[in-house]
């Protein structure tokens, strides 16, 4: 049987010495993208770091629909619906698999461009 080999695709955030205080990962898997392994580390949370991720990985990744699995981190003390709520944020709605959300892909370059110039904002240092 021939092996399934599949891209992970990283964007990651450092602090001053090198070392990686946030990151988020998009899978490639088959026909589908999935948004995985959303992480901050414990100093650098509330600060608006997960946003800036989160916009960055949909602005990259707008022209194709996008999935995610809402499971909270164990060192996290947010519940399954607190997440779910953050994420509908940003475009992410349930589906009819418990725990799955769904982001479409964007219809127009207008609405792929809005995002970019958002995303472009908010990444700014000093603005979250």
């Amino acid at each position: 049987m021939k092996p399934t080999i599949y891209a992970t695709h990283r964007y990651s955030v450092q602090n001053g010495r090198g070392d990686a205080v946030a990151h988020i990962e998009v899978d490639e898997r088959g026909e589908s993208y999935w948004v995985t392994n959303l992480w901050v580390d414990p100093d650098h949370r509330r600060t608006g770091v997960a946003a800036a991720l989160m916009q960055r990985c949909i602005a990259a990744w707008a022209h194709v629909d996008l999935y995610l699995a809402v499971q909270p981190y164990t060192d996290a003390p947010q519940s399954a619906e607190a997440l779910a709520r953050w994420y509908a944020r940003f475009g992410f709605a349930l589906t009819d698999v418990p725990g799955v959300m769904y982001r479409p892909a964007y219809a127009t370059n207008s609405q792929k461009e809005a995002a970019t110039a958002e995303e472009t904002d908010t990444a700014k240092p000093g603005t979250n």
